[in-house]
């Protein structure tokens, strides 16, 4: 038997059916809130979004977002930090933080482009963006002040199956086209370590300087090298490796008007009356500062180059007392510290490391001796 107080201290007992409301979740499950960021592409653009998925709790539910804004999706968003509390009927809630980022290559890890791919941005005066195919980068494009936005740019970037040429000069196997109303730009191009391996086994040398490298310009948005040359100023070419972690290189430079509609951009390697002869580049290997640093601690050696001004390619490779190969590894940089290699294994006292250039014939060894312990 159930009984009850009627307030005056006595118990009466229970009669007829006994109602009692427990208040909580109508769903019997907590409320529970997903947040799916949308990040931005185009940089200096308003278009993020944040779309939230409510479930549990008791319906109805309602948002209240820092903005004001009291829907569950917010849409063309600039880049920061966005708060909301969702409130269910039963006013339990949950609060979040949501960020919007500007995404870069380099601060996100992200990868370069390893196929034919588009990307769309729209670039007002003064501002600049990254252009990328789905997630992946190709082009980072300027729009110089001069008072005109660019408007909307389309990029496309192609990989050539094979090496085209011009008056027996080889060009990268990548192009980049541009869909654009013209203007003032500043452009930078960017291309693996393989691929700028192969252009300078196309144009046989063991270097590249930016002095080196010529962009050339066709019509059409799916331009060849068939097709118009289009006659551009293109000024301050300069070659840098944009990514050490990746090995992606870049060639930077700028343009008084893009062509319109559309152009296609390619780089070229191109024999001029400027590049280094053999007799330079043995000149350069004679007097770099070329030195073996030793790490008994960690039992490795490095080779560093200083004052490099150009971009090599070749090989190092080690020999024992007996002039037998321990190592070797091909290097195409412009860095200093070209290899450190581990030589805690190796069992003679005695080694000669050698830098060579093999297209050049030109070579230079470095004995050095490994510390017993």
């Amino acid at each position: 038997m159930m009984i009850y107080s009627n307030g005056s201290g006595q118990e009466v007992p229970c009669s007829g059916p006994l109602n009692i409301t427990v208040q909580g979740s109508l769903s019997g499950i907590p409320l529970d809130v997903e947040e799916f960021t949308y990040d931005i592409f185009c940089l200096g653009m308003e278009e993020g979004a944040i779309e939230l998925i409510i479930t549990g709790g008791s319906p109805e539910y309602m948002c209240m977002w820092s903005t004001g804004d009291v829907s569950p999706e917010l849409l063309n968003l600039a880049a920061g930090t966005y708060t909301v509390t969702i409130s269910d009927e039963r006013n339990c809630s949950d609060t979040i933080t949501v960020n919007i980022d500007e995404i870069s290559p380099l601060e996100n890890d992200m990868s370069l482009v390893d196929d034919d791919g588009c990307g769309l941005c729209t670039l007002t005066d003064g501002g600049a963006s990254y252009y990328y195919s789905e997630v992946d980068y190709m082009v980072y494009i300027e729009d110089v002040e001069d008072g005109e936005d660019l408007g909307e740019i389309q990029v496309c970037t192609k990989l050539h199956d094979e090496t085209l040429r011009d008056d027996g000069n080889p060009f990268l196997q990548r192009s980049w086209c541009l869909d654009s109303d013209g203007g003032e730009a500043a452009i930078t191009l960017y291309f693996t370590d393989e691929e700028f391996k192969q252009l300078m086994a196309d144009a046989e040398v063991d270097y590249i300087k930016s002095s080196n490298l010529f962009v050339k310009v066709y019509s059409g948005s799916n331009g060849t090298i068939e097709d118009h040359e289009i006659e551009l100023t293109i000024d301050d070419i300069s070659l840098t490796l944009f990514d050490n972690i990746n090995n992606v290189w870049s060639v930077e430079f700028s343009v008084e008007d893009l062509p319109s509609p559309s152009a296609c951009f390619y780089i070229q390697y191109l024999r001029d009356e400027t590049q280094k002869t053999i007799d330079e580049l043995t000149a350069f290997v004679e007097n770099a500062e070329f030195r073996i640093i030793e790490n008994p601690v960690l039992e490795s050696v490095r080779l560093e180059v200083n004052h490099l001004d150009c971009v090599l390619s070749g090989n190092i490779y080690i020999e024992d007392e007996i002039q037998q190969l321990v190592y070797k590894e091909s290097f195409v940089d412009s860095r200093l510290g070209i290899v450190s290699i581990d030589v805690s294994e190796y069992a003679a006292a005695m080694y000669f490391l050698t830098i060579e250039f093999p297209k050049a014939k030109i070579s230079k060894t470095f004995k050095f001796i490994k510390i017993a312990h």
